[in-house]
């Protein structure tokens, strides 16, 4: 068998190499060990996946030691593959990676590094901080990083030492000393702040801006008055992360003037972190001039984020006017920021200019201003959004029809109510929302009238509305309704006569359990189960023995809730069903129930051929016995 497998790794077919490979891992055989090597220099990645994962279920020392050579070979492809196969082994061949430590080419010393990463221990440790004194600058740089990625509190002296090496080295320095987090580091970087390259003082900017030490503060402030481009960026991201807030918005007004037209130039940007912080500052500085600048970023800017911060920081500033011309601008972006920061602002003087932005050319524009309109709940606004019913976007009709509800206007009861037989579901369901949002004493006059409606949309929810106010007078309208051609109305009526408290007096409910569509007999056998009355008890028997299994179902839960003999009886009558889903959940009906007469019945079922009928009994005798006995 294994020559065959063997054999089959010459295959032309990339398929059955890779089966080849697959089926020799599964052997987890050393022997095998040299063709699973080869196969990582084969042409197809899935064969080479293969073998990397039958490498990786040998023993690992093996596995290094023939990894291990591969790192000094010319082909690129293969020295990686074995360098990513050796970070993924584990511990166990960590002697033999630091032995590569020594060696000559700083290739292999490289890659030793990058590899001992992945295998934090004390002696890796103490070996990653020698190779802070190696003498070629890429090691030195990987060895910081390694020790950053593993947050090494010990390396912090030595890592402090490299933030005067070579611009590189130093670089990595500083990215490690962030990730570590180690204070002691805070007073070496901000004397970095004062004496590196601009590209190391953005770098060290944006590491303090981790730390957030109050020592940062002078230092960050000092490095801005000559700072331009990124470096000011960064200055300025770290310092709001760094300045009490009372510090930031009390700052000397040349000073602050500064630090605001860093922050706007901040907001072209490319990195949305630094845009973020940007807003950010601006939120917390309140500086009116900013608002333009912010308004402008969104039209290049679209993500939600941003969005959200830019309107987090035009409401910290209170300057509504600044956004009245906003609020139409035809950047669909610009305006809705605009609209919403209005909104949460909520000044009165602000309603005329969310008037107009109802009459935008773009939906989502016309849709949050009437939200928001909805939000602030002054009555003026109230023709403006009924005329919005009107509107050739439901989108923008669902909105109107939501702030309608919040005014709880009585004026709008009737326009409201010419929205209960819209085509679109979700907007005669928010019209009925809304209308029993109004405290209207007619509202129920509009259902009743709609019960009558040619429309058989308007009739179920008009239907579903009286139902909600449990309109008890309605019970003989919505009797008749039993008798209605469309079975989402019947099924409505059947739900609001529950609703009235009165199905024990209404006759014809009971004529429903033979109604031709499944959904009118379960919605009338799910309201039988929310009553425990002899009522309720009766039918549910006799829903019993329904057509649809979905019913019956029903029908067995609900029958479980009245815990007594009669009822009982009527599930053990199951136990003898040919079906298994029936007898499984009759079983365990019967075990909630509580009821010891039906354990007898019960034990005939764990010779059941089916094993879920067998352990729904076991378990319905274990709660109604609590043993095995």
């Amino acid at each position: 068998m294994v020559q065959s497998l063997l054999a089959l790794l010459a295959d032309t077919d990339p398929q059955i190499r890779r089966h080849a490979v697959r089926s020799l891992g599964e052997l987890e055989s050393i022997k095998h060990l040299p063709w699973l090597i080869d196969c990582l220099s084969d042409q197809d990645h899935s064969v080479k996946e293969a073998a990397e994962q039958a490498l990786l279920g040998l023993p690992m020392r093996e596995v290094a030691s023939r990894l291990i050579p591969l790192l000094s070979v010319e082909d690129v492809g293969l020295r990686n593959t074995s360098r990513s196969l050796l970070a993924r082994l584990g511990g166990e061949a960590t002697d033999m990676v630091l032995d590569l430590l020594a060696e000559k080419d700083p290739d292999i010393r490289l890659f030793a590094v990058e590899i001992l990463e992945n295998w934090p221990s004390s002696v890796v440790t103490r070996a990653l901080i020698n190779a802070l004194a190696d003498p070629d600058p890429n090691i030195r740089a990987a060895a910081a990083l390694s020790l950053g990625h593993q947050r090494e509190p010990l390396a912090v002296p030595r890592l402090i030492e490299l933030l005067q090496d070579e611009e590189w080295v130093s670089f990595a320095a500083v990215e490690a000393l962030a990730h570590i987090g180690d204070p002691q580091a805070v007073e070496p970087l901000l004397t970095g702040l004062e004496t590196g390259s601009d590209l190391i003082k953005a770098h060290i900017a944006e590491s303090l801006g981790r730390f957030a030490s109050p020592k940062a503060l002078t230092p960050l402030l000092n490095a801005m008055k000559d700072a331009k481009g990124p470096l000011l960026s960064r200055l300025l991201g770290a310092l709001i992360k760094t300045a009490p807030l009372d510090q930031l918005g009390a700052m000397k007004p040349d000073l602050k003037s500064r630090v605001v037209d860093g922050l706007i130039q901040a907001l072209g940007d490319p990195s949305k972190q630094v845009v973020s912080d940007a807003l950010l500052g601006l939120a917390i500085i309140k500086e009116p001039k900013a608002v333009k600048a912010i308004l402008e970023m969104l039209r290049l800017i679209h993500t939600p984020e941003i969005q959200e911060l830019a309107q987090m920081a035009l409401v910290a500033m209170d300057k509504p006017d600044l956004l009245y011309d906003a609020a139409n601008d035809p950047d669909s972006q610009v305006a809705k920021t605009a609209i919403s920061a209005l909104g949460k602002i909520g000044h009165k003087k602000s309603l005329p200019v969310l008037l107009n932005s109802l009459t935008h050319t773009e939906e989502d524009v016309r849709s949050l201003t009437a939200f928001v309109l909805g939000e602030m709940g002054y009555k003026e606004a109230l023709d403006s959004l009924l005329m919005l019913l009107e509107d050739p976007s439901p989108k923008v009709i669902l909105e109107a029809t939501k702030a309608l509800g919040r005014l709880k206007d009585k004026k709008a009861a009737d326009p409201l109510a010419r929205l209960l037989g819209h085509p679109l579901r979700r907007l005669r369901w928010q019209a009925l929302e809304s209308l029993l949002a109004i405290d209207y004493s007619q509202v129920s006059e509009i259902f009743l009238s709609g019960l009558s409606d040619p429309s058989p949309k308007k009739r179920e929810i008009c239907t579903r509305g009286l139902g909600r106010i449990g309109a008890v007078g309605a019970t003989a309208r919505l009797e008749n309704l039993l008798n209605d051609k469309t079975p989402e109305v019947r099924r409505a009526a059947i739900s609001a006569l529950f609703a009235t408290g009165q199905i024990d007096q209404v006759a014809g409910l009971a004529n429903m359990l033979s109604d031709p569509d499944t959904g009118v007999r379960l919605t009338l056998v799910q309201g039988l189960g929310e009553k425990i009355h002899p009522y309720a008890k009766k039918h549910l028997i006799q829903a019993l023995c329904d057509q649809s299994m979905a019913v019956r179902l029903e029908a067995i839960q609900n029958l479980s809730r009245f815990k007594d003999l009669q009822a009982a009886e009527a599930l053990m009558k199951l136990l003898e069903n040919p079906e298994p889903e029936i007898k499984s959940n009759s079983a365990k009906a019967l075990g909630g129930m509580g009821l010891k007469e039906a354990s007898s019945a019960l034990v005939q079922l764990l010779e059941d051929e089916e094993p879920q009928v067998r352990s729904a009994a076991v378990a319905a005798l274990l709660q109604l016995e609590g043993d095995w006995s």
